[in-house]
């Protein structure tokens, strides 16, 4: 992951080989500062932290070697540089095409059910694509696989969108699912004009941070997210 200091924020980015998320924080900083980190030893860190403020920056051993410093008020911590961190996606260099704001709980024991079913069926991973529509008023989510029978149907729920046609894209189950469920309330789903989708808090991502993408948009005959 990285961490990244942007006017009055401290920006953490991270990464894999299908999804990227975006989280940022206040802080006060003297001048630009970007570094990339191995996320096991960043929590390890967090944990070690009880209260108060701490400080992030760089040092230098005698040997030139450049360390990553996280220090408190009666502790430190440092390490190592890792490779540098390589940005495949960024919700910030997207326009939004559609969003639809709901209920995350809503959803949540649909999705649930899908990806228990996809995960036990010899098709599974065909089955667990689904069909996400975003409509003026309402979220429509329902299987890819045209068999719309009572374990994969479809659900409906209210939203709150300012999409003036109806909007659709198609996602792995197990992905929407994993997202998702890191959402405690209310929820906005994007689609973009790079075919990107991502979930954030509402509100963003015309405030920081954009959170949560969930890969590019297959096709519907396709069985995987590129």
């Amino acid at each position: 992951m990285a961490i990244r200091t942007v006017d009055d924020c401290l920006i953490l980015d991270a990464i894999d080989q299908y999804s990227y998320a975006q989280s940022a924080v206040l802080a006060r900083h003297d001048s630009p500062f970007t570094s990339s980190l191995n996320n096991r030893w960043l929590q390890d860190v967090a944990r070690a932290i009880s209260s108060g403020e701490i400080h992030l920056g760089e040092t230098t051993t005698p040997t030139g070697k450049k360390l990553v410093m996280i220090g408190g008020s009666h502790w430190a911590a440092w390490t190592s540089e890792i490779a540098p961190w390589k940005a495949t996606h960024n919700p910030a260099d997207c326009n939004i095409t559609a969003s639809a704001t709901f209920k995350s709980k809503e959803v949540l024991s649909y999705l649930s059910e899908a990806k228990r079913l996809a995960e036990s069926s010899r098709t599974g991973y065909q089955n667990g694509i689904v069909r996400v529509r975003l409509e003026q008023d309402f979220l429509h989510i329902s299987s890819a696989s045209g068999q719309e029978t009572a374990h994969t149907g479809s659900i409906r729920v209210d939203a709150q969108s300012n999409n003036q046609q109806p909007a659709t894209t198609c996602l792995a189950v197990q992905r929407l699912h994993g997202a998702l469920r890191r959402f405690n309330q209310d929820v906005t789903f994007h689609l973009t004009d790079t075919t990107a989708v991502y979930l954030t808090t509402p509100g963003l991502p015309a405030q920081r941070p954009p959170s949560r993408p969930l890969g590019d948009t297959p096709h519907e005959s396709a069985g995987t997210l590129a």
